[in-house]
């Protein structure tokens, strides 16, 4: 009898040890899951430094693409591209290193920075590869005598760097060059706020006028209602006769 109830003992004492040991795998097995289902989240939501940078670099390059004057050549523009052309327009650094291009190889002549601190209209388009006038990009319709097509530097890149100071002094003095500057300053004052528009400024006079015409006319209509209150005549002590206009 003693024997039995010692051997149940010792095989319950088992059956514990043996549930305990499962218990303790399950509790594993669980923790493991969790942590290889972290390790998962992380990997799916970390980016590779190398396709971060490059997607970094990519939105700089299509940025500094919407900002070159290339593109806004020979289209319509809306005042906020027009104030971005000539406010905000794309600029090579001091230190851009700028292609010699093919025509220029012999001379080794390449676009100098020098060149957009001479010329505060000149600006450079790293697409083009070339030189454009921001004003007249903007404002220009025409060019030259009897109203010509415009050419270089304004609907075309300018690249014959052998000539620039020239052509940039001669363009400099064009007629339309000095018209598109006096619009450019025009449009940006009026359109920051500095300066009423020219068609208000002449409803303004207009308003003016008119109200100093009203002004003059209240003493003579006080004038004649007085008279026809009063049974005086307008033309004097007599109201009969010819009546003289041009006394």
């Amino acid at each position: 009898m003693k024997s039995s109830k010692i051997t149940k003992y010792f095989h319950e004492d088992e059956d514990r040890s043996h549930q305990h040991q499962d218990k303790t795998l399950d509790t594993t097995n669980e923790q493991n899951t969790l942590i290889g289902h972290d390790i998962e989240m992380e990997n799916a939501y970390a980016v590779e430094p190398c396709a971060s940078i490059d997607n970094e670099k990519k939105n700089i390059s299509e940025m500094s693409n919407i900002l070159d004057i290339a593109f806004y050549l020979n289209r319509p523009l809306t005042n906020e591209e027009k104030v971005l052309v000539l406010k905000n327009i794309w600029v090579p650094s001091n230190n851009y290193e700028f292609p010699i291009l093919e025509s220029n190889k012999k001379r080794k002549l390449k676009f100098q920075i020098s060149w957009l601190h001479s010329f505060p209209w000149l600006t450079y388009s790293k697409i083009k590869l070339g030189g454009f006038c921001k004003y007249c990009i903007v404002f220009a319709k025409y060019g030259g005598v009897g109203n010509q097509k415009l050419g270089k530097l304004v609907v075309e890149p300018f690249m014959n760097f052998k000539d620039a100071l020239k052509v940039f002094r001669a363009h400099s003095a064009n007629d339309y060059h000095v018209k598109a500057v006096l619009d450019a300053e025009n449009f940006l004052n009026v359109f920051e706020n500095r300066k009423v528009p020219i068609i208000q400024q002449i409803d303004n006079d207009r308003l003016i006028q008119v109200k100093e015409n009203r002004k003059r006319l209240i003493p003579i209509i006080q004038c004649i209602i007085l008279c026809g209150r009063e049974n005086i005549p307008l033309r004097g002590h007599r109201d009969f006769g010819s009546f003289n206009i041009d006394g």
